[in-house]
Formats: C-alpha cells, structure tokens, sequence
C-alpha cells in the first residue's frame, strides 16, 4: 500500500494493483504510511470470501480458499483510485469489467483502474 504507485504520476495505488494467486495462496497487505487500509469492494467480493479488515497503518496477511475475482480498495484513496484486483484460481477477471461500472458509490478513478485490471492491465 504505497502512497506514490509504481508508475509515472500515479499516487496512492496497491502494489501490484493485480495480484494473480493460487486457491489457497496468501496476499500480504503492508502499508508505507499509516493512513491506508486494506477492505472488500462489498460487489466485487465473492460470497464465501475471507474477511478481510486490514486496518490503517497496519500489516496483514489473508488466505483466499476459494477461486474468484476479489475487489479490494483503501477506504481513505479509493476517490483516487487506490483499488487493486486479487484473482484466485483459475477465475476470469474479464467477466468482472463489465460490472464494474454499474457499481453505485465506486468513483470514477476507482472504476476506471478496475476495469483496466480486469482486463489484464495495470
């Protein structure tokens, strides 16, 4: 959880903003500063999914059992875009672009850095 992403221009951002794993596998979320966290996107959450509540300024570890397409955001930078995508499986993200917009509530630069991701950008 970065305060400036890897590219040119690009704050606030998860590293890597998708995140590719096995069934099973776990992502480790660590924060650079205390102001980020680490929460579902409730639509882009599977039903069955971890919990995952990492809180701000802290680091911590979530083990995904079951395959999916998981939509994690920071709760403060989300309106910035700090979102990321953890695929678990086999699982497909492409099918997810296409909800994506019709989320209420998620802003533009969120959505917009989703769909991106769903469909194997950054």
């Amino acid at each position: 959880m970065l305060n400036r992403g890897p590219a040119p221009g690009d704050s606030f951002a998860f590293d890597p903003a998708l995140i590719r794993i096995p069934v099973g596998g776990t992502v480790r979320f660590e924060p650079t500063t205390p102001g980020h966290n680490a929460v579902p996107i409730p639509a882009l959450w599977p039903e069955g999914g971890p919990v995952l509540n990492v809180p701000y300024g802290q680091a911590a570890s979530v083990t995904f059992d079951r395959a999916g397409v998981y939509g994690v955001q920071c709760t403060p930078h989300v309106g910035l875009g700090m979102v990321a995508l953890i695929v678990v499986g086999d699982a497909d993200p492409a099918p997810v672009a296409q909800r994506i917009a019709a989320i209420p509530g998620l802003p533009p630069r969120a959505k917009a850095r989703l769909t991106a991701l769903a469909n194997g950008g950054a």
